[in-house]
């Protein structure tokens, strides 16, 4: 059985259960301005508890919700709230959650045995069962912190922004294929993180139904960047755009393509 049967069967067995055990609203948010709400919800995933932090200005019109999905080894308390920032400055909602074994869900044995399984070779089924693991359940953790949004807050759900970079553009491809409601896609950095363990990119965007996508990659004259372009073009289902990432750095956005894509989200979200 491929990833997108076996997430969708994990999605099915989860069911709507309870969504929302913990509501801890922050207004003002803490380093946003002032009309920035930042809620963190608590939510339950397989047993698992899923911190799910969601943004929203209230002073803006809402132009519709970003999941945002950083780098594997990130957490929602770093760097990548200059993301949020911006995103929200376009009038946008911006969610997201910790990946398991991450952040508020570092666990001490299991986490250092996950980054280890991200490393070892093919021939290491329990390692590869381990990263599979860790995607199917951050696309059902995701899952579930936009039901709950969807049926709790005001926010536009019915077409939502998926935005991931490295290790997460896997992972935004295979929610794109889950979840109808996930209308936009944009990714930065390599499509395929090396060791072989993610979800194929082109398998997870064909299975989707997103109407535009946008992905930046560091050399577009680059023949291997140039071949995943072409082939990503061929795989999505709705309008592709490739574009060449400012500075050349795949592991982050410098202030200008940071400005294209949130751009293009808004846009496309508009």
């Amino acid at each position: 059985m491929g990833i997108v049967e076996e997430t969708r069967a994990l999605i099915r067995s989860e069911g709507s259960g309870a969504l929302s055990p913990t509501v801890v609203p922050c207004f003002p948010a803490s380093g946003f301005a002032a009309d920035v709400t930042e809620t963190r919800v608590e939510l339950t995933s397989r047993g698992d508890r899923v911190p799910w932090t969601l943004w929203q200005s209230q002073d803006v019109q809402n132009g519709g919700l970003v999941i945002f999905q950083y780098d594997l080894g990130g957490c929602i308390d770093s760097e990548h709230r200059a993301t949020v920032k911006q995103l929200l400055g376009r009038g946008l909602s911006v969610a997201t959650v910790d990946w398991p074994l991450h952040g508020q869900r570092h666990s001490p044995k299991l986490s250092a045995r996950l980054l280890d399984a991200t490393k070892v070779s093919e021939g290491d089924p329990n390692g590869a069962g381990l990263v599979r693991y860790l995607v199917e359940q951050s696309a059902l953790d995701l899952r579930r912190g936009l039901d709950w949004t969807t049926h709790q807050t005001q926010i536009r759900t019915e077409r939502i922004a998926l935005l991931g970079c490295g290790w997460a553009a896997p992972l935004m491809g295979l929610l794109a294929a889950v979840d109808q409601r996930a209308a936009v896609l944009a990714l930065y950095g390599e499509p395929t993180p090396p060791a072989g363990r993610l979800p194929d990119l082109l398998e997870v965007v064909a299975a989707s139904s997103i109407d535009s996508m946008l992905w930046l990659t560091s050399d577009l004259a680059d023949p291997d960047s140039s071949a995943w372009a072409e082939a990503l073009r061929r795989n999505c289902p709705g309008e592709f755009q490739a574009e060449v990432q400012a500075g050349g750095r795949v592991d982050s956005l410098e202030d200008a393509s940071a400005h294209r894509v949130h751009r293009f989200i808004a846009d496309a979200l508009g």
